[in-house]
């Protein structure tokens, strides 16, 4: 009761001298998003805020900024959870508020990452730069993929968007190298053991379930074909550099939790969405869509 800011056991849809009325299913898909989100930011504030907020204890600018990233998470649940809690309430269609939901929160990891260089100064921007510049990439691809197939009926593969997608693993891992160089200074052979022996065996698997069936198809052209292939070859080279990061030493403060879950959540993703390609059953809007 006191987190949540209220003084009474009354509940707060209800106004002095007015009987209780049932709330509608709007106003309840409403609450709970709120709750979400307040809950995931009062747990984010009790996990670090005050180990942080001790080394700067004069400076509220600097605290502002600590929050900020909590509010960019709680946010961010809170649109992904709109996607599907906004059709319920009758709210927009599933694809459109999906798509909508999906591109604002893509949008805003692009500014968050500019913003957290231009506060925080850190000793290698040029890697959180990469960073921006990726998912930047990646935001432009999914414009670009369903304005071709929304808006033009462009259903072509591969299609323009598809060198947007590629295009954004290089910075990724690029960005990616450059902070793992900065925690692994010098020789780390059994943490480099540990990645190498990750990277093999989720290599095999991806040979086994997405490689081999696209080397071996027969109905894709060359083009569709080498697109094909080249998606999962990206993501084993990121899960690489992910295992890597995973198993290195070094401090871990918050940053690097949200970009090795992120890493693990977009990895996750792929690979559904890949086995769904390969049996022709993925739709925009499927439950794969919460990874990305």
């Amino acid at each position: 009761e006191r987190h949540l800011g209220r003084s009474s056991a009354v509940p707060s849809h209800v106004r002095p001298g007015q009987p209780g009325r049932r709330t509608s299913r709007r106003g309840t898909v409403k609450r709970l998003k709120w709750g979400l989100f307040g809950a995931v930011q009062y747990a984010l504030s009790r996990t670090w805020d005050s180990g942080l907020s001790q080394r700067w204890p004069d400076r509220p600018a600097v605290n502002m900024r600590i929050r900020a990233w909590q509010w960019q998470v709680g946010v961010g649940l809170l649109l992904g959870a709109s996607a599907w809690l906004l059709p319920a309430a009758g709210v927009g269609s599933p694809r459109a508020s999906r798509i909508v939901c999906y591109e604002i929160l893509s949008a805003a990891t692009v500014v968050a990452i500019f913003l957290g260089v231009r506060w925080h100064r850190p000793q290698l921007s040029t890697a959180w730069l990469l960073l921006a510049v990726s998912q930047f990439l990646y935001f432009a691809a999914d414009v670009t993929y369903y304005t071709s197939h929304d808006v033009l009926g462009d259903l072509r593969y591969p299609a323009p968007a598809d060198a947007l997608y590629l295009g954004h693993y290089p910075l990724l891992i690029a960005g990616l190298v450059l902070l793992l160089r900065h925690r692994a200074q010098g020789r780390d052979r059994d943490g480099l053991l540990d990645a190498l022996i990750i990277t093999t065996g989720v290599g095999l698997l991806a040979w086994e379930f997405l490689l081999a069936p696209y080397v071996h198809a027969t109905d894709l052209e060359p083009l569709a074909r080498a697109v094909s292939i080249a998606y999962p070859i990206m993501d084993v080279l990121v899960v690489a550099v992910a295992a890597r990061l995973a198993v290195s030493g070094g401090a871990r403060p918050p940053a690097y939790w949200l970009v090795l879950g992120a890493l693990v959540s977009q990895l996750v993703a792929d690979s559904l969405y890949l086995l769904a390609q390969l049996e022709g059953t993925y739709v925009i809007g499927a439950p794969i869509d919460v990874g990305w």
